[in-house]
């Protein structure tokens, strides 16, 4: 009987130990409302600000059947500078979603200090798309997440970071969205025919005028090595020519491009370097990224 009951104690100490140990790798910051607020992610001394909007339904969060949406900013802004800008959660909490905005931070072997997500090969670039992995899987996990339904969007050089995860972490992260980004060349080189199914579902939206992520197609990208045709990522991955894609046109200037139920392209034209507004593009750019997310999760 002694035996039980020590056993017992063991059993409560190691529960409690577990959370207080999720408690210290989270702190909180502020609340914006009852079903929204920042946060402090630290682990083995790296850390990370975001934001966590839950759906409507908090209920459900709790079930483990919630997807939930990274959401990655451009160079040089914020978690909450980017949600205040384009509002995803607006468009994805109400449809069961929870969405979790995420600041990037400068790299210590860069020039510039500014916020940034690291793409490369170096130790940092490791580092950062290590920890975004790390706090997809805490969430899941103090949240009650689905871990088979999180994906990410990025936009801009967040977006190049997302195009990195599609390749890196598709076990983590499911489906990728892509925003005024492009898959560098480092990260094509990895992709191949043995691996290329193990890539997220992947959906790229791009602006014909684009000149600070410019579409190779455009002939106006100067980065060096240049990076592939937008069509040969899209067409690799999909198994499915561009001229053999589904199109649907979106409204006088967006086109949308279903290579298949995994693998969709939104083509605006006259569009620059911005996250495409309802106004100019015609479409709404949020619900747009919900449709197909839902398309990958129903």
């Amino acid at each position: 009987m002694k035996v039980k009951i020590f056993c017992v104690f063991l059993f409560v100490i190691f529960l409690t130990s577990c959370k207080k140990s999720a408690n210290e790798n989270l702190k909180k910051i502020k609340n914006y409302s009852n079903n929204s607020a920042e946060y402090i992610y630290t682990k083995n001394g790296f850390d990370r600000e975001f934001i966590l909007c839950l759906p409507d339904d908090f209920e459900a969060a709790q079930s483990g059947i919630t997807p939930l949406i990274f959401v990655l900013h451009g160079y040089g802004n914020t978690a909450r500078g980017f949600m205040n800008e384009i509002h995803l959660e607006k468009a994805a909490c109400h449809r069961g979603f929870a969405v979790c905005y995420v600041s990037g931070k400068s790299n210590p072997s860069s020039y510039n200090k500014r916020s940034c997500w690291s793409y490369g090969e170096d130790e940092w670039s490791k580092k950062d798309i290590e920890i975004l992995e790390d706090l997809a899987k805490f969430l899941q996990k103090t949240f009650g997440f689905c871990s088979s339904k999180t994906c990410v969007v990025g936009f801009s050089n967040g977006a190049i970071m997302a195009n990195k995860i599609a390749v890196e972490k598709s076990e983590t992260f499911t489906a990728v969205v892509s925003v005024a980004g492009m898959m560098s060349l480092n990260v094509w080189t990895k992709v191949t025919a043995k691996n290329k199914e193990k890539i997220s579902a992947y959906f790229q939206i791009n602006g014909t005028e684009d000149e600070v992520v410019p579409m190779r197609i455009s002939k106006k990208s100067t980065y060096i090595p240049q990076p592939p045709f937008e069509e040969d990522v899209l067409e690799f991955i999909s198994g499915t020519k561009t001229a053999d894609a589904e199109i649907e046109v979106l409204s006088e200037r967006t086109q949308l491009y279903k290579f298949n139920k995994k693998v969709w392209w939104a083509l605006v034209q006259d569009e620059t370097h911005e996250w495409p507004s309802l106004r100019w593009s015609g479409i709404n750019t949020c619900e747009l990224i919900v449709d197909f997310l839902m398309n990958q999760y129903e």
